[in-house]
């Protein structure tokens, strides 16, 4: 017999995640910086020197494709890349000072949203719902290896 509150719970999840793209972007009126570019950036806050090989294992993606991701940060000015010193194979991206500036100023604008809409919870749901994806998400890692 088939679980239907399984069921539900996936379908939910995925309108969920849906409606929460356009929170999960960033749009001012001098960017537009689509979900996964945006992670990227916070992806790159926090890996300084951060090589393709980096990028391409978090985001799960080829490494054409993480060099694509990073080429349109770069061209948009986001991000730089450096060549190694002692080994010019090596490439290294971070942010620039206009992506550090850029980066601040989303994580506002993502708080504001998120604020707004866990608002409508109480406190007990906000700590029920932050136990669920935590367990959730170590039930996941774990089935993973």
């Amino acid at each position: 017999m088939k679980d239907e509150i399984n069921d539900r719970i996936l379908e939910t999840m995925f309108r969920f995640f849906k409606s929460m793209k356009p929170t999960m972007s960033f749009h001012s009126k001098t960017s537009n910086l689509t979900m996964v570019q945006f992670e990227a950036l916070i992806f790159l806050k926090h890996n300084k020197d951060a090589q393709m090989k980096d990028i391409s294992e978090y985001f799960s993606i080829t490494m054409p494709s993480a060099t694509s991701l990073m080429d349109k940060l770069i061209e948009m000015g986001y991000a730089q890349r450096k060549n190694d010193i002692k080994d010019r194979r090596i490439v290294k991206i971070n942010l620039t000072k206009h992506g550090e500036k850029l980066f601040q100023e989303a994580m506002k604008q993502r708080e504001t949203k998120i604020n707004i809409l866990l608002s409508s919870l109480s406190l007990k749901d906000k700590q029920d719902m932050l136990r669920i994806l935590e367990t959730l998400i170590e039930k996941s890692d774990n089935y993973e290896k």
